[in-house]
């Protein structure tokens, strides 16, 4: 059987990332700060690295994007990239949840990291995972918590805090004490590992919104 050749975005978080790769292997990834928001930078990355790669749409068994949490508007412009570029050719399509996302895009080797999204508001999405095997997709260790920002290191205490340092619950936890692990690698990256993932396992994972909370 061929390796799964994946086109993995990611749009619900701050920076804007697509990554291109063929079974384990990451042929192209790249990730831009945008200035106005995704819908302008996400297609023009696409374009450019399928031109790179001398590819097409049509190539790709599986399109995939984050789903949430993160913001509303970057999860709708992610999730409508995807479909407006699988539907027409027919190709399949899978939803990865940011959070795992991001788990699978730090070192894998960190066996129970509690990954930190900021959700605005004074609040943070959390869930935190548990890796037996650093290869293996981590389990999600109860549901996705809404935090106050001033509960945040009550919650992760005892876990390995990952945060995106474009958002302000990075350094937030820097100043009570804590170092939060980065989000070095482009989180396109983490999608298209948790899609190899889910194909290898027969998890159907639908490209549905997920909102944690109620969207504006």
């Amino acid at each position: 059987m061929k390796d799964k050749l994946i086109l993995a975005i990611d749009g619900a978080t701050p920076l804007s990332s697509v990554c291109i790769s063929e079974g384990e292997k990451v042929l192209a990834c790249m990730k831009i700060m945008p200035k106005m928001g995704h819908s302008e930078t996400l297609v023009p990355i696409i374009e450019y690295l399928l031109g790179l790669l001398s590819l097409e749409v049509k190539d790709f068994d599986v399109i995939s994007s984050t789903v949430g949490p993160g913001t509303f508007t970057g999860i709708r412009v992610g999730i409508s990239t995807v479909e407006g570029l699988s539907i027409p050719w027919g190709i399949k399509t899978i939803g990865v949840r940011t959070t795992i996302a991001i788990a699978l895009s730090v070192n894998r080797y960190i066996e129970r990291p509690a990954v930190i999204i900021d959700a605005r508001r004074g609040s943070a999405y959390i869930e935190k995972f548990i890796r037996v095997d650093g290869d293996a997709l981590p389990e999600a260790e109860g549901e996705i918590m809404l935090v106050e920002y001033e509960r945040i290191n009550e919650v992760v205490e005892g876990w390995t805090p990952v945060a995106l340092k474009e958002q302000e619950t990075y350094k937030l936890i820097c100043d009570t004490g804590l170092a939060p692990v980065p989000v070095l690698a482009p989180i396109a990256c983490g999608v298209a590992m948790a899609v190899l993932s889910y194909i290898e396992l027969g998890i159907d994972a639908p490209l549905k919104p997920l909102y944690i909370r109620e969207p504006n």
